[in-house]
């Protein structure tokens, strides 16, 4: 759901960056392209808890389909280690039933799931890369050679714990 808000919502809350920087023409500069995403992406991230948004969320949630044999193959999938038979495969989904978020009335989805994302710009001879959350980005030349990555932001590094506690 998540991600779906944020494909439907990147473009308009962008938009609304470069208005308020007062940037209308083509940016080609690495920092003033940082100074456009990053603040996107933070306005989206507060966006989300927003009672519209939850709504939206909620909405989307409702639009899903869940096909419980692929969920009961995603769980003997997930707990490989683990061979369940299917009385307690039957408990496991109850379960997960009952404490799924989405069956829960006046809950925002957002505080139980989110979403990575990534975006790349081509510009002329220059490639942009903006990445946020566990997505990564791997770069080869024409003939296959690897160039660069982006680095995943996990709350396991402590540079990205402790910028994250900043904000």
């Amino acid at each position: 759901e998540v991600s779906h808000y944020l494909s439907v919502h990147f473009l308009e809350y962008l938009e609304k960056s470069i208005e308020f920087l007062g940037k209308k023409e083509i940016i080609k500069d690495s920092k003033e392209i940082r100074k456009v995403i990053k603040p996107t992406f933070l306005d989206l991230d507060k966006s989300l808890m927003t009672d519209s948004a939850k709504e939206e969320l909620v909405s989307y949630s409702k639009n899903e389909i869940i096909d419980e044999d692929q969920e009961r193959e995603d769980i003997k999938n997930f707990c490989s280690d683990e061979k369940f038979n299917d009385d307690e495969l039957d408990k496991i989904m109850e379960f997960n039933q009952i404490f799924n978020p989405r069956n829960i009335e006046n809950i925002n989805i957002a505080e139980y799931s989110g979403s990575s994302g990534m975006i790349i710009l081509f510009s002329d001879d220059t490639i942009y890369i903006a990445s946020v959350g566990n997505s990564r980005c791997l770069l080869f030349d024409k003939e296959g050679n690897y160039i660069e990555s982006t680095r995943i932001h996990t709350m396991k590094e402590k540079d990205e714990k402790k910028r994250v506690d900043i904000i």
